[in-house]
């Protein structure tokens, strides 16, 4: 029994170092395969450009959805999500993109732009679509080098007509200063068409040269072009400052608490990286009455309604929203109510979301100090009510019941 105890227990020891040869015999095989597939996988050098274009990818991609959000219901869970309708008619045949070296000259020596035109570029490829604007305007007077060597938190950009000389100059001496004060990180530029004026053009080639702060492009300064002043804004920054946080949009007669603005968007941006924020209009009708100033044929836009947006007096979104607004206006068809066409129709094709705020309004108040302490924008002041505002919400004795 004692013979035959040990006999099994050398059967059992000879049987699991065999065991064990041919477990570490398959280890290595399985390591040396696992080797092989490693070095086939490409690796990006840096996590922190990885990081990057990861961004920047999910920065321009398609997203399926658009929400209207209300502030005052912020911290409210949001339940209901609305998709857009695409309504931009399906080519059978891609379209040559030939406007990416054209239009945009800095393209290759910027990577940042160089990636949203790229995936935008794919985007629009999937869906087969049309180019219908080249918006392929020369500028005439322009400021490519406001953003360079800065991080730039806030862009302002101001649509005007060419002969408001007054209300350009009273928003640089009221509340165009904040971008004065180096540490806010900010840059005020005006925009403007061409008038067939000769003398007026002089006027602002001399206004473009004393301040630095004009962009003109050769279409014509009317009213119903303004929607290309807004899609001119949306591509300086896209072009000249695509590093920066924010942009406002807003016209020359408005008042714009500023620190109150950045205050607003800061905390938005901890909600989302991608933004539209205003005065929200929704279910609002198009004027059928041809003589109204607002006047919109079927042909420029059939439906009974328009798709949510938001007042074109004074909006404010993220940069990254800037630039998906300006590719997209590439291919929605243009309307001449700005407001309609850039943070309604397009903000719909691009899926930019919509934030109402009622800091912003399109009312014109009291032009007092108190008036505009807690609120971001105020419409239809003149130079003179712009300078009184500013210099009583400046004032430190300010007193408000």
């Amino acid at each position: 029994m004692v013979l035959k105890r040990y006999f099994n227990v050398d059967i059992l020891r000879s049987s699991f170092s065999r065991f064990m040869l041919r477990f570490m015999l398959l280890s290595a095989l399985i390591a040396g395969f696992l080797l092989v597939l490693l070095s086939m996988t490409h690796f990006p050098r840096s996590t922190k450009a990885t990081s990057k274009r990861l961004y920047y990818n999910r920065l321009a991609a398609n997203s399926t959805s658009d929400l209207n959000i209300d502030s005052s219901d912020i911290s409210k869970p949001k339940s209901s999500v609305v998709t857009p309708k695409d309504n931009t008619p399906i080519e059978s045949q891609h379209h040559d993109i030939k406007w990416q070296s054209e239009y945009f000259p800095e393209l290759e020596k910027d990577p940042v732009l160089q990636s949203i035109v790229s995936r935008y570029q794919s985007k629009m490829n999937q869906r087969k679509r049309k180019l219908v604007n080249e918006n392929n305007f020369q500028y005439i007077h322009n400021v490519p080098n406001a953003c360079v060597g800065r991080k730039v938190k806030l862009i302002v950009g101001v649509p005007s007509r060419t002969d408001s000389f007054e209300a350009r100059q009273a928003v640089r001496e009221t509340w165009g200063q904040y971008a004065l004060v180096h540490s806010n990180n900010a840059v005020v530029v005006f925009f403007l068409g061409v008038q067939p004026d000769r003398a007026g053009q002089e006027h602002i080639d001399a206004e473009a040269l004393k301040s630095g702060d004009i962009v003109q492009e050769d279409f014509e300064d009317t009213y119903r072009n303004l929607s290309l002043k807004s899609i001119a804004i949306m591509k300086w920054v896209s072009m000249y400052c695509p590093d920066s946080l924010f942009v406002l949009k807003a016209d020359d007669d408005m008042y714009i608490n500023v620190p109150r603005l950045v205050a607003r968007l800061q905390k938005q941006m901890a909600l989302g990286p991608c933004f539209l924020i205003g005065a929200l209009h929704s279910n609002t009708s198009p004027f059928r009455d041809s003589k109204n100033k607002w006047y919109v044929t079927k042909a420029e836009y059939p439906e009974k309604y328009f798709p949510n947006y938001l007042s074109g007096t004074a909006y404010a979104m993220t940069t990254s929203a800037a630039m998906r607004l300006f590719i997209e206006s590439f291919y929605v068809k243009l309307l001449f109510l700005e407001d309609v066409y850039l943070t309604g129709l397009v903000a719909d094709q691009a899926s930019v979301p919509r934030v109402a705020d009622e800091d912003f309004s399109w009312l014109k108040y009291e032009a007092s100090g108190c008036q505009y302490r807690d609120k971001i924008s105020g419409h239809k002041n003149s130079p003179e009510e712009i300078r009184k505002i500013h210099k009583e919400l400046y004032d430190p004795n300010l007193r408000c019941s």
